[in-house]
């Protein structure tokens, strides 16, 4: 049962992920241990970790004292938590996540500049001052990132935009925990939240969805570079 070495983590993952789905772990069962994970599959402990926080940022698994990791049951808030459940870890999947961005949250920023209330906009400055300050410190940013993007569709004013760009929360957290290990990918980040930031601010609602717009593809870039290095530590 070995897996491939280009993505073990991610093949773990999904090998369980299946598990759940087709009925072959029930909600209620316990896992196997981590030794147990390591000698079935052939990998180290660090790839089983790696799954298993994978699988925990979905809601599929929690830890649970003297029971080890136990699965769960799923709470898909929309289609888009339920068609993630499948294969949030698919590559064409990843594809569709920053296509479905590109589009959606550049009409969130061009909106939040033309609707944000002043508390909304200090929320929005708040969220993106603590990336600055994660990034400054060499702290993990991925949380602080994604908590910008929700704030900005809080000052839509738009209950569906907010819904959305939550929903898809796990699925940027899968990515962002690859990307943020990239330093100048995080450096332009922070440059285009400022942007961002000040465009809505000023109520600039062109120059918000311009900025957005490139801060998406630079997002995907940083997934492509991402992609690449997990190749390269596998080849």
């Amino acid at each position: 049962m070995a897996l491939s070495r280009k993505t073990l983590g991610q093949s773990l993952a999904e090998d369980l992920m299946s598990d759940i789905r087709f009925g072959h772990l029930q909600v209620g069962d316990r896992l196997p241990t981590e030794s147990q994970l390591m000698d079935n599959y052939g990998v180290g402990r660090g790839v089983v970790r790696e799954a298993m926080q994978s699988l925990a940022m979905l809601g599929l698994v929690e830890s649970r004292p003297r029971s080890g990791a136990v699965v769960t049951a799923p709470k898909a808030r929309t289609v888009v938590n339920t068609v993630m459940l499948g294969s949030v870890l698919a590559t064409p999947l990843f594809d569709d996540l920053y296509e479905f961005r590109g589009v959606m949250e550049v009409a969130i920023a061009h909106r939040a500049a033309e609707t944000a209330t002043q508390a909304q906009i200090e929320e929005i400055t708040a969220a993106c001052e603590r990336y600055s300050q994660c990034h400054r410190l060499g702290l993990p940013t991925s949380q602080v990132d994604l908590d910008f993007h929700e704030a900005i569709a809080r000052g839509a004013n738009n209950q569906i935009y907010e819904e959305l760009i939550v929903s898809t929360r796990a699925m940027l957290e899968a990515a962002r925990s690859r990307t943020q290990l990239l330093p100048d990918a995080t450096e332009l980040a922070e440059e285009q939240h400022w942007a961002i930031t000040q465009a809505i601010a000023i109520g600039d609602m062109e120059q918000a969805a311009s900025v957005m717009a490139e801060h998406i593809k630079s997002a995907k870039w940083a997934l492509e570079q991402a992609r690449l290095s997990m190749s390269d530590d596998g080849a």
